[in-house]
C-alpha cells in the first residue's frame, strides 16, 4: 500500500442521472437518520472528522 491520500473534505454521494428515484429515496432516508439522531451517532462511531452535509 501507498501513502494515503486526500481527495477532498467530508465524504459524498453520488448517482447517475438517471437514478432520479434512487437520488430522492437516499436523500428521504438522510434527512431521517438526521432528524431521529441515529446520523450523529453513525459519525461520531465511525468518523474522527466532522463529515454533516
Amino acid at each position: 500500500m501507498g501513502d494515503t491520500i486526500q481527495l477532498g473534505n467530508g465524504v459524498a454521494a453520488a448517482f447517475r442521472k438517471r437514478d432520479k428515484d434512487l437520488a430522492g429515496i437516499f436523500n428521504e432516508s438522510l434527512a431521517e437518520v438526521k432528524e431521529n439522531g441515529t446520523y450523529d451517532e453513525i459519525r461520531k462511531k465511525y468518523f474522527a472528522y466532522d463529515i454533516k452535509m
